[in-house]
């Protein structure tokens, strides 16, 4: 009998889920392969037990041994649970097939720790990279059986945190130094955003997020990717690698943006959302709106950059403040940056949705984006002036047609001259970029419109009414009767607050100060309405309305001067020496900057600088709010008096030089510093609030010490003693003094 060695029993390499599962479903039904009878009856025949010598057996080890015979004589769908199939050896035979048992473990002994059985994302590392940063950080497993310090998990964790940050640190530079090549690992990136970690899903998703960020603002290109969707002909090789390269870098791309809305999606809740956000999943939302902006900063005309603008300006009407500060900042800085003003027009778009699907009920943030537009040669006739264009042209081309054969032909070659001849010059960039500013125009004015007319009680209202006076400058004639209708019945109902009402006011004043002469409109309310403001401004709640009071007085008094009367230019010009006694430094400093002004324009105002004229008849009523009917001829400036000993010198001389006439050379003249500056100048330059105090304070003088004669203590109570003995009554200072 040929001796052949018996097959061992080899330790399963199977993992401990897999013979957990096995115990846990034992005696269940299982489908699986069965050996076929005649390969089976085949390797029993082959099989031989082991030559042993004979010893003495224990009753215990009998029993083993029977157990183990027994196994042997189990058909093969009992004993399939104990044997494994090996892979066949080829013989001279044919194919020898093996087997081998398999031992289960029992519950009861030590396992070794299992590591987790994950796949293996793309990584775009090699092999030894891999062993290297597993190497640096270790790869210390927790035993779940023994109880474990906070410390312990602490440093388990951090050790976890410091190998994603090699990891995402290695494959981050490998992809900037080599992006054609090293494109895969932004699919691995992108695997550690979207993990679900708990030990570090926030900090490695921060970590990973900015990472992104930053490798999506160096590797974007300034042109639009295109060629996505349309299918590839024959190209060049180097061709197509760009197409490729062009191609994984958008669509990574979208799942970058698709993921930052999936974080950011926590600072938005619906009706009925009763979800709980954390404080850190908050910031972690934050992080995802700022990435957003940054990108759209830094690429506005980029692919998907329509959807990057649906989805922020949603957050402008978001009920955290700092979220809200975030996306407005951003729509500033594209508006000051556009060029094309296409990502602008888009922009106003969004906004003009988001506030009409709300019924204008919104955050002021929506619409203080707006007042950063850069609208200033936009005027909405040009398009009256170039329709009437269009018409000549085109009787000019019923001309042409009507001409030979050679006369057109001609015609067509000086046609397409002209055209190259435009587009070397750029002028059709900039038809296009004028026909963007018109179309923002347009549609800035029908959102205050609208907000004017159908909700004129909304908290936006002055923050239309100062749009509107910002850009009132770009409307069409034909809207400024409305306008100034409206205006007025917003100013007669009495519901508006100081700020509002200076809006109105301005907005009328900057219709009238370009066409005055085309529209039928009496100002005479609005300037009552002006002087009657003026006094209900002071150094405490309205006085943030102080630069916008001084902008329009200016812009009444000195640019529209030759439009008013004299009594009505000394009613204001009093109430405006009034006015500096009750504001702020900066804020006397810009009216009595407005008074020089008038001074030195109009004769009239002398008549408030001599003290014993008798101009006009009556007395001046100050209380009065007609500035045709106060009488401020028969007054003076006395205000100016008090300004001389104000606190701040800038004041001091200021007031002086007014009282002096204002002149321009020799004694009581100013500075050529200040003798320039508007009274919006001196009120940004002096403004207080930065707790900066202009011109600066000198530090005090050091005087020298003065020794003063000391008396010391005995001699002094010698002296009373001797006062008192020439007195009736007697004191003993020394036990006083003790």
């Amino acid at each position: 009998m040929t001796k052949k060695k018996a097959t061992k029993k080899v330790k399963s390499k199977t993992s401990g889920v897999k013979q957990r599962n096995r115990l846990r479903n034992k005696g269940k039904l299982k489908t699986k392969k069965h050996v076929s009878k005649s390969a089976f009856m085949a390797l029993q025949n082959k099989q031989t037990l082991p030559v042993t010598q004979p010893q003495e057996h224990t009753p215990e080890d009998v029993a083993d041994m029977l157990d183990k015979d027994y196994e042997w004589t189990k058909p093969s769908y009992m004993r399939e649970y104990n044997t494994k199939m090996l892979l066949p050896i080829k013989t001279k035979q044919g194919l020898e097939r093996r087997f081998t048992d398999v031992t289960d473990e029992p519950e009861d002994e030590e396992e070794e720790p299992i590591e987790k059985e994950e796949k293996r994302p793309a990584s775009g590392l090699e092999d030894d990279e891999i062993t290297w940063s597993n190497e640096l950080v270790g790869n210390e497993e927790l035993d779940l059986d023994e109880p474990v310090s906070v410390a312990k998990i602490y440093a388990k964790r951090e050790q976890l945190v410091n190998k994603y940050k090699f990891r995402i640190g290695l494959l981050s530079s490998t992809l900037l130094e080599n992006p054609e090549m090293k494109i895969e690992n932004l699919d691995s990136l992108l695997e550690i955003m979207s993990s679900k970690d708990p030990e570090v899903q926030l900090t490695v998703k921060k970590l990973v997020t900015l990472s992104l960020l930053e490798i999506f603002k160096d590797l974007i290109p300034a042109y639009q990717i295109k060629h996505q969707d349309v299918p590839l002909k024959k190209l060049k090789k180097i061709t197509q690698q760009l197409v490729g390269y062009e191609g994984q870098l958008l669509k990574g791309y979208q799942a970058f943006l698709v993921n930052l809305e999936a974080i950011a999606q926590c600072l938005r809740k619906k009706k009925g959302d009763n979800r709980v956000v954390t404080p850190p999943e908050k910031k972690l939302g934050i992080l995802a709106v700022k990435c957003l902006s940054e990108l759209l900063e830094t690429h506005p005309y980029f692919n998907y950059a329509d959807n990057i603008v649906h989805l922020l300006t949603m957050y402008l009407d978001n009920p955290d403040e700092e979220v809200r500060k975030i996306v407005e900042e951003c729509y500033k800085r594209v508006f000051h940056q556009d060029k094309r003003g296409l990502i602008s027009l888009s922009i106003v778009r969004r906004i003009n949705y988001l506030v009409k699907t709300r019924a204008h009920c919104v955050h002021c943030e929506a619409l203080a984006v707006l007042l950063a537009l850069r609208i200033k040669n936009v005027n909405l006739d040009d398009e009256k002036e170039e329709e009437i264009k269009n018409k000549q042209l085109q009787n000019k081309r019923q001309r042409v047609l009507s001409l030979s054969k050679k006369e057109r032909k001609r015609k067509k070659e000086l046609a397409k001259l002209d055209k190259e001849m435009l587009e070397a010059e750029a002028e059709e960039n900039k038809k296009s970029k004028q026909q963007h500013m018109t179309e923002i125009v347009k549609m800035v004015f029908l959102i205050y419109f609208r907000i004017l007319k159908r909700a004129p009680r909304s908290n936006l209202l002055s923050i239309t009414l100062e749009g509107v006076a910002k850009f009132a400058h770009c409307i069409n004639l034909e809207y400024y009767q409305d306008l100034v209708n409206v205006l007025d019945q917003l100013l007669t109902k009495g519901n508006l607050n100081i700020r509002e009402q200076l809006y109105c006011i301005k907005t009328v004043f900057i219709i009238l100060s370009g066409q005055e002469n085309m529209i039928n409109i009496d100002p005479l309310y609005f300037y009552s309405h002006l002087y009657r403001v003026m006094l209900e401004i002071h150094a405490g709640k309205t006085y943030e309305s102080i630069e916008t009071l001084l902008s329009t007085l200016e812009a009444v008094l000195v640019h529209k001067r030759k439009q008013i009367t004299t009594q009505r230019m000394l009613s204001f010009t009093k109430r405006l020496a009034t006015l500096a006694l009750q504001v702020l430094h900066n804020g006397s400093l810009g009216a009595l900057s407005i008074v020089k002004s008038v001074v030195q324009l109009t004769k009239a105002a002398d008549l408030l600088l001599d003290v014993e004229c008798n101009y006009g008849q009556g007395v001046y009523n100050p209380e009065l709010n007609e500035p045709e009917y106060c009488n401020a001829g028969n007054t003076a400036m006395w205000e100016l008096c008090a300004l001389r000993r104000h606190y701040h010198p800038t004041t001091r001389k200021l007031s002086i030089h007014v009282c002096n006439g204002a002149p321009t050379l020799g004694e009581g003249s100013l500075p050529a510093e200040l003798s320039k500056l508007t009274s919006t100048n001196f009120c940004d330059q002096y403004d207080p609030t930065n707790v900066a105090f202009k011109p600066s304070i000198p530090a005090p003088n050091k005087k020298p010490k003065q020794t003063r004669n000391v008396i010391l203590k005995n001699d002094f109570i010698k002296e009373c003693d001797t006062f008192l003995n020439n007195t009736e009554n007697n004191v003993d200072f020394s036990t006083i003094f003790k």
